[in-house]
């Protein structure tokens, strides 16, 4: 299959009749999620416990709160008037495994934009393909491309690997990126879109069906997506989520596969509280700056 994948697949099955089956039916806001093949583990690196103390000692550095002695109103601090960040910053506002709520086995980073245009923005149409063309498939097929966009100045992404929850039969995966532009982001127009065209939604092809139905935590909103597969004699059933936050001039996403709803929101709350943190150390910083000229 041409499409590329957020992460590498074996050789040996990238092509196979199966792997492009299940892979069409998790594409969705960040390429082919591709713990969907069953290979995402074995991609990630061990690095976890390293990356964590990295991670662990910048935040101590960065989240320390700060005041000021100005005797004026404090003025709210908002993640939509986040400007633009380089790839150093998006390492103290993206979520590190330090944040997370349990230590993952493996992480993994891709920094740069030529990641995100060559591995995710890729123009595809494996729900058309998959499951004929209509209006909810020809959406999905164009979520990728369309959070994306042109324009991207700089980029980020974690993935990180988790042993398997309750009630799911896959390993858990979780992807984490940003990208930064010089102008503000609206992506509400392409879950609008996925809400109008496809929630409450099933598609389906023979014993292989996917249920379509809208996310929202907190400011973050998306897709989740419930999976059903039959293979080789052998069916599986997981669920997906996919969802972004417009920060200012930044667009954050978060995506996961085999974490379970409980544990996706739990860690999407945790980078709201961070992109929140991140505001108001900026719009502190900002005053301060003001307060010397």
């Amino acid at each position: 299959m041409h499409h590329v994948t957020s992460v590498p697949q074996h050789a040996g099955t990238r092509n196979s009749p199966a792997a492009k089956t299940l892979t069409g039916l998790c594409v969705v806001g960040l390429g082919a999620l591709t713990a969907c093949s069953g290979v995402a583990s074995d991609a990630v690196s061990s690095d976890a416990t390293g990356s964590a103390a990295t991670a662990e000692a910048t935040q101590t550095e960065t989240s320390a709160p700060q005041t000021s002695e100005s005797s004026e109103p404090q003025e709210e601090a908002k993640v939509e008037d986040l400007p633009s960040l380089d790839s150093e910053q998006m390492m103290d506002a993206l979520i590190s495994p330090s944040d997370l709520p349990e230590v993952p086995e493996g992480h993994s980073t891709h920094s740069g934009t030529d990641y995100f245009h060559q591995e995710i923005a890729v123009e595809f149409q494996d729900y058309r393909d998959r499951f004929g063309t209509s209006e909810c498939t020809t959406t999905m097929d164009s979520i990728n491309v369309d959070l994306v966009d042109e324009g991207a100045q700089d980029g980020l992404m974690y993935i990180y690997s988790f042993p398997h929850s309750d009630g799911d039969q896959r390993s858990g995966v979780l992807y984490a990126w940003m990208l930064s532009y010089d102008r503000p982001i609206n992506t509400a127009p392409v879950w609008s879109d996925v809400g109008e065209h496809c929630s409450g939604s099933q598609l389906q092809n023979g014993a292989d069906s996917v249920d379509v139905t809208t996310f929202d935590a907190g400011d973050f909103t998306g897709v989740q997506l419930g999976i059903h597969r039959e293979s080789d004699d052998r069916a599986e059933d997981f669920t997906t989520f996919s969802a972004s936050v417009d920060a200012g001039e930044n667009l954050v996403m978060m995506s996961s596969v085999g974490l379970g709803e409980e544990r996706f929101r739990e860690v999407v709350q945790t980078q709201q509280q961070k992109l929140e943190q991140l505001s108001q150390d900026q719009l502190t910083q900002d005053q301060e700056d003001q307060a010397q000229d």
